[in-house]
């Protein structure tokens, strides 16, 4: 059995999917099926051999090459994408929402727009929801993300000069505590033991000997 990896509308963490019958090559739009909908999915890495040691064998499976009528729909939702963007942060200083924005998604049917953002209490944005749907004539959803899951979504490279962890490969983010600090004898007030969130990083639970949960670095699924 052969594993490939995908990007879902070639962007945030890296999943790999089982290509079943196709012949894909890199930078090949296919469709695939997530929690949500039916969804676009650049290929990232070439199919090769399933790792038995480190991924499951039931990853699911590629729906199907993207047509030419799907490629025209994919680029017009990516063609769209900024202006949702471009409309969300004039609505956000319009009604001065103390929020930020994260990330857009756009349902590959066009029948609803995500919007991602992150912000320290609740916010109001009943007023910014009825703009972008007069606007956008669609449904509009609200999701509020923790400052973790906003790292893993913008991405960027940490201290260590490789692409953050989470917006590589972690698909859960489990608590990362001072106990793990000082079982490893590190200072707790060190601000480089600070991923780009804010938080401790992450990768400070993968060398604890307590009973942090492992991550399978491979394991991915949409």
């Amino acid at each position: 059995m052969n594993s490939v990896g995908i990007r879902l509308w070639n962007k945030g963490r890296l999943y790999f999917y089982n290509p079943t019958d196709f012949d894909l090559e890199r930078d090949e739009w296919v469709l695939v099926k997530t929690e949500r909908a039916l969804t676009p999915a650049k290929v990232c890495a070439p199919s090769r051999p399933l790792l038995p040691l480190l991924e499951t064998p039931s990853l699911r499976p590629i729906t199907r090459k993207a047509s030419d009528r799907d490629n025209t729909r994919i680029q017009e939702c990516l063609a769209l994408e900024p202006k949702v963007r471009e409309a969300c942060r004039e609505g956000i200083a319009k009604y001065r929402l103390d929020m930020r924005l994260s990330d857009v998604e756009i349902l590959f049917d066009k029948s609803k727009m995500v919007i991602s953002f992150s912000a320290e209490q609740r916010v109001d944005f009943r007023g910014l929801v009825r703009d972008l749907a007069g606007q956008f004539k669609t449904r509009i959803e609200m999701k509020q993300i923790g400052v973790r899951d906003e790292a893993g979504i913008l991405g960027g490279v940490g201290s260590c000069g490789r692409q953050l962890c989470c917006s590589l490969f972690l698909t859960k983010f489990h608590p990362v505590t001072t106990k793990m600090v000082k079982a490893q004898n590190l200072p707790v007030n060190n601000s480089q033991l600070l991923g780009t969130c804010g938080r401790l990083k992450c990768c400070l639970a993968y060398e604890y000997e307590g009973p942090a949960p492992k991550q399978k670095l491979v394991q991915l699924q949409a």
